[in-house]
């Protein structure tokens, strides 16, 4: 739980997720995505969070089939509330697997 790993692999079913407003910053926040990343090993969703103060011609995505490499953050199944902090948290009842930055394109 809240370990840091790279991971690297295929970045296929990219899910562009809708903006959402921030109020602690009292903006748009653009960009957020899921991906799955495959390799020999298996495969894994990857969620890919909004940035704040950009505009939304500033988003970049991965493209499709693009090998990639990403640092993640593991969070288990249990109370969350983004900062490691228990209950009253919101209970996520799966694995999550954040990246800590957008992933890195490799082979470009």
């Amino acid at each position: 739980h809240l370990k840091t790993v790279q991971l690297q692999g295929v970045a296929t079913h990219i899910h562009a997720l809708p903006p959402i407003f921030n109020s602690k910053f009292g903006a748009m926040c653009y960009g957020a995505y899921t991906f799955t990343l495959s390799d020999e090993t298996g495969n894994i969703v990857v969620e890919v969070p909004s940035m704040c103060g950009r505009s939304q011609e500033a988003v970049t995505t991965i493209p499709e089939n693009q090998q990639v490499s990403a640092e993640v953050r593991i969070e288990a199944p249990g109370y969350y509330t983004g900062s490691g902090i228990a209950p009253p948290g919101e209970f996520k009842p799966t694995t999550r697997v954040i990246a800590l930055r957008e992933p890195i394109m490799q082979g470009r």
